[in-house]
This record gives C-alpha cells, structure tokens and sequence, in this order.
C-alpha cells in the first residue's frame, strides 16, 4: 500500500538519519541502522546507479492512525543527475561509498561492501 504524506500528519520533530552528502553508520540506533541500510540496498539494487540521501523521519500517525515514524522528504544521487539540485550525480554516489559502514543487516541482505562493489 502507497501512503501519501499530508504535512500535517508529520510532527515538527525532525530526525535526520543523513544529509545531501553525509552518511553516517547509526550502528547504536535500530532505526538509523535500517534507513543505513535501506540506502545501501537502493544502490545495489539499482546497479550503483542511485543511492537514497538526505534521510528523515518524524514521528506521526499513519492514514489508519497508528504511531510510525514517518520517512519524508529524502533526496536522491543517480549517475545522469535526474533527481534535481540535491542530486549531486556519481560525486554524491562515489560520497556514500566512502562513508558507509556496513551493519549486521547489510551483511544479513547480502549486500556486497561498498569497498567492494
């Protein structure tokens, strides 16, 4: 199911998991590890074309009104940069594979190590 975020279901709280060009492990927070390694997947998965930047969340309630948090407003770094002024092409991809630590779940999807690829 596809839920489209309305502005006013997300708090003003923000947690910021990354930035445009920083990726940080999260290796002591289970969420923060997840997002870490959801951005890791996305670049495998796309053939190192893309990877996920600028990760946030919020707490909020969800369209059935259960607490989540909310993943809102992330960027995008692709080789052709199609994804607009955060999306700072094979700079910003070539950024994220210096700087991710791969976690236990990386490992457990699979993924190969960045250093690696």
């Amino acid at each position: 199911m596809i839920t489209w975020l309305i502005e006013p279901r997300r708090a003003n709280l923000v947690k910021k998991w990354s930035g445009t060009n920083v990726h940080v492990p999260h290796s002591h927070n289970k969420l923060g590890s997840i997002l870490t390694t959801f951005a890791h997947f996305v670049y495998q998965m796309s053939n190192e074309n893309m990877v996920l930047s600028d990760i946030q969340t919020a707490s909020g309630k969800n369209v059935d009104g259960v607490l989540c948090e909310l993943l809102f407003d992330v960027g995008l770094h692709s080789t052709n940069k199609q994804f607009g002024l955060s999306d700072f092409g094979q700079e910003g991809l070539q950024l994220f594979t210096q700087q991710h630590i791969c976690n236990q779940r990386c490992e457990g999807l699979g993924l190969m190590r960045c250093n690696q690829q």
